[in-house]
């Protein structure tokens, strides 16, 4: 006789729950440009917050995100779980997005914190490709 197998599949780590519109996921830094924002806030951890080397690397990835589509979009505290400087977050856009990022309606996005002042948050948002696999593990943030 066969057992059940009683592992849910939140246990292994997948999200089997549809994908929703506006969601605030973690994001896996599962590509390229990913793997340049790890590379930019691991030199803060070698460095440290207030290094010379740490800010002309933010600066640079600035520019680099800026390069490649990513639009600036000022946002304020606390709005779709973005933390501190350096976290990002992976959001399907809804279809209904006004402003600045209507032309990625409906499309998946990075959004970065870069800096911060005042009540904003100075973030960077643009298209990102989620491959199916990655999709159904990603895990919605609170």
């Amino acid at each position: 006789m066969k057992q059940k197998n009683n592992k849910s599949p939140e246990s292994e780590g997948e999200n089997t729950s549809p994908v929703s519109y506006g969601q605030s996921y973690e994001d896996m830094m599962h590509d390229a440009v990913g793997r340049i924002i790890n590379k930019t806030f691991n030199v803060r951890a070698e460095f440290g917050m207030n290094s010379t080397e740490y800010r002309r690397a933010k600066d640079r990835l600035g520019d680099d995100l800026y390069r490649l589509g990513y639009v600036y979009v000022p946002i304020r505290h606390s709005r779709y779980s973005i933390g501190c400087i350096g976290d990002t977050i992976l959001m399907k856009l809804p279809l209904n997005k006004r402003g600045i990022l209507k032309a990625l309606a409906g499309k998946w996005v990075r959004i970065l914190h870069l800096n911060s002042g005042g009540l904003t948050m100075h973030c960077m948002a643009g298209y990102v490709h989620v491959p199916e696999e990655i999709e159904k593990k990603l895990v919605p943030r609170p």
